[in-house]
């Protein structure tokens, strides 16, 4: 019996105490932690749709936990099968310009690492991945996905709201580098990640907000005796 003839079978059972018994076909797990997946996964997803719980119940038992020690590659150079969401830790996108590595994005606490034009299409990525600091999370492999989305078809459409986000993504950071000023882009650059992007290497953060370490420097040093933002402070 495939694995996608063994979750339709799973799904014909009835319910136990109000939910499905994944335990018969994935084995046990840490009930307490994979409802707070579940948990962290709808609240994620809330902001494009909302999954039922034995939608989300579904997806979670295809999770595989998974530890990264800080500075180590995510994924294998152009290949991208995996979708990863952080628990804990932090993360980053680049590509290597001329020997040189350029920041994209970063990724911290409950956010997807993927490459979704990559991964949809099963084609090489531009871009590479590495932790920042120690991360834990989840992964799920293309073939599970997709196995899960011939059980659940309706749900392909969140491939759409995934490649919009994305989309979305870079066209207000590229509507930031062409109107706000530096100050605006690192604030914006702190509210979106946490205070935990103030520990993240310096030259990360100058990469990604395209300028050198020492006019990010400068930024900091400005905006903390000016609390308030007004004096302009030049990129």
């Amino acid at each position: 019996m495939c694995f996608e003839e063994k979750l339709n079978w799973l799904f014909q059972r009835n319910r136990i105490n109000g939910k499905y018994d994944f335990g018969l076909l994935f084995g046990s797990f840490d009930d307490l932690s994979m409802k707070t997946l579940g948990e962290q996964l709808l609240d994620t997803f809330s902001a494009m749709f909302t999954p039922t719980h034995e939608e989300t119940d579904a997806f979670v038992a295809l999770a595989t936990p998974f530890e990264f020690s800080s500075k180590e590659r995510i994924v294998d150079e152009h290949s991208f099968d995996k979708v990863f969401y952080l628990t804990d830790g932090m993360a980053r996108s680049y590509i290597v310009n001329s020997g040189k590595d350029y920041t994209v994005d970063f990724f911290t606490k409950g956010q997807f690492i993927l490459d979704w034009d990559s991964f949809d299409k099963n084609i090489p990525s531009v871009y590479q991945y590495e932790t920042i600091f120690p991360m834990k999370g989840y992964f799920w492999h293309r073939k599970d996905i997709q196995a899960y989305l011939r059980v659940y078809p309706h749900l392909k459409k969140c491939r759409r709201f995934f490649a919009e986000a994305a989309y979305i993504r870079q066209a207000h950071r590229l509507i930031a580098f062409q109107s706000d000023a530096l100050k605006d882009r690192y604030r914006n650059l702190i509210q979106n990640h946490g205070k935990l992007i103030n520990t993240a290497p310096q030259y990360h953060i100058a990469s990604y907000l395209g300028v050198k370490p020492q006019s990010l420097s400068r930024i900091k040093t400005a905006l903390l005796n000016n609390k308030d933002g007004k004096d302009e402070v030049e990129n």
